[in-house]
């Protein structure tokens, strides 16, 4: 008996998140299809019942794992008074956890050196998400204008990045925390 399409698109769903979390964790070229799969609880067999490339899958998955990002970010900030937002949501995402957890983390930290060598719909899947991501942190900037709210957005999300970058690159650990701590500082500089 085949499987119905409410199933088909549940398992679908495990895979993109799965393959979210092994991807931000350990980099699009340090997994292959069958170890997405089998994190997923399923057989490389089925993969191609659901993608068609693995490509395909690391478009949806990035762009899945930035979403998941943007909205734990607006979460945060939404539970703050409002002249709190922009630091709620920047002091969730520059964090020692966000440090120590890439595959729970964001996408564009994890992944973007790799994903800037995609293929242009993958790049087009992932730029289409960090657009409402910029548009989301730009709700929460306080800033007079659409135009200044989105290019101040835009250089905290830049900042905060970096500092996430940066801070995993580094094996001392007083050493990440000064950057992290400069790096929140000056992502609620701009």
């Amino acid at each position: 008996m085949p499987y119905t399409a409410e199933h088909k698109a549940q398992t679908r769903q495990r895979i993109i998140e799965s393959a979210a979390h092994q991807l931000c964790e350990k980099g699009i070229g340090g997994v292959s299809v069958a170890e997405l799969m089998k994190e997923a609880g399923l057989t490389h067999g089925g993969f191609y019942a659901h993608f068609g490339s693995k490509a395909a899958l690391v478009a949806e998955a990035a762009a899945y794992a930035l979403g998941a990002t943007t909205q734990m970010l607006d979460e945060a900030a939404e539970g703050a008074p409002p002249s709190r937002r922009l630091k709620a949501l920047v002091d969730t995402y520059v964090s020692r956890h966000h440090v120590a957890h890439p595959g729970e983390g964001c996408a564009i930290a994890a992944l973007g050196p790799e994903l800037s060598r995609e293929t242009p719909k993958t790049r087009k899947a992932f730029g289409r998400v960090l657009d409402k991501m910029i548009s989301m942190v730009a709700s929460h900037t306080g800033a007079r204008s659409e135009k200044a709210a989105r290019e101040q957005a835009i250089a905290t999300i830049a900042t905060m990045v970096g500092t996430i970058v940066m801070a995993r690159a580094v094996d001392d650990k007083d050493f990440a925390n000064e950057i992290l701590k400069t790096g929140r500082e000056a992502a609620l500089r701009h």
